[in-house]
């Protein structure tokens, strides 16, 4: 019998494949190799929650002394007593989250540098934003004000204190997270659920989010961001009402992790 041939699907039926926001996550086996070979150390992923592009690992074990050797930074490394391990931004962090027990390589002094100057023009932008905002809604309301004494027409007018971090003390050490080891076993988390999903400034994740889910926001900053199937909600609640969901997949092709 002769073989059928598959018919060929008409031009631009397929849909592309995803985009990859996110480096794909080493395998446990070449995590394993790259530790024996010092070339990689483990920690505990910290963020911070008023800056959660800012993140530290901090190291579980002492590093070992072959990878002392092939990073000078580590040496005389005590666990407990010693610099963190400064992560960059998201994109470095890699989808690990606060507890998560992670595989870190170190970056070179030079390229962590400038990975950190990056960083920080970005917050200091970001606050700026917020800052000009704030002072516009002040005029606003001091339009409509009245009858108000001269102490707090000047509060009103002031300019608000900005919480940049511009002349924080650079970072010793730096590093991408490249592997998650031991994911943190609580991963139920508490917020609010929204019909109006995340907007984007990344064209990369702008096409990766189905319609038919619903924006998850944890009260917790330090706590990306999650999509819900709308299937899985028996009922959508008001956007104020709290409620908690448990994080599940967070495929490198996503920038928000999937909740139940």
């Amino acid at each position: 019998m002769r073989a059928v041939t598959p018919a060929k699907p008409l031009h631009g039926s397929q849909s592309p494949a995803p985009r990859k926001v996110f480096a794909e996550h080493y395998p446990p086996k070449k995590v394993t190799a790259l530790m024996d070979a010092g070339l990689l150390v483990r920690g505990v992923m910290r963020i911070n929650p008023k800056n959660p592009t800012d993140a530290y690992v901090s190291l579980d074990e002492s590093p070992s002394p072959l990878a002392q050797r092939k990073n000078p930074e580590l040496q005389g490394y005590v666990v407990g007593n010693s610099s963190d391990i400064y992560i960059c931004g998201k994109d470095s962090r890699n989808r690990a989250i606060n507890n998560d027990v992670v595989a870190v390589k170190l970056l070179t002094r030079k390229a962590g540098r400038q990975l950190y100057k990056a960083n920080r023009m970005g917050y200091d932008k970001r606050m700026d934003k917020i800052t000009a905002q704030r002072r516009a809604r002040l005029d606003r309301m001091a339009d409509y004000v009245k009858n108000v004494n001269a102490e707090a027409a000047s509060d009103d007018a002031a300019e608000p204190q900005t919480s940049n971090d511009s002349g924080a003390r650079m970072p010793e050490l730096f590093g991408v997270v490249v592997a998650i080891i031991t994911p943190n076993a609580d991963r139920v988390f508490v917020g609010t659920l929204s019909n109006r999903l995340p907007a984007h400034r990344d064209s990369r994740a702008s096409d990766n989010i189905p319609l038919d889910m619903l924006q998850f926001k944890p009260l917790d900053p330090a706590v990306p961001l999650m999509l819900v199937p709308k299937d899985s909600v028996p009922e959508i609640p008001h956007h104020k009402d709290i409620c908690a969901v448990r994080m599940e997949l967070w495929p490198e092709t996503s920038k928000y992790p999937m909740a139940t």
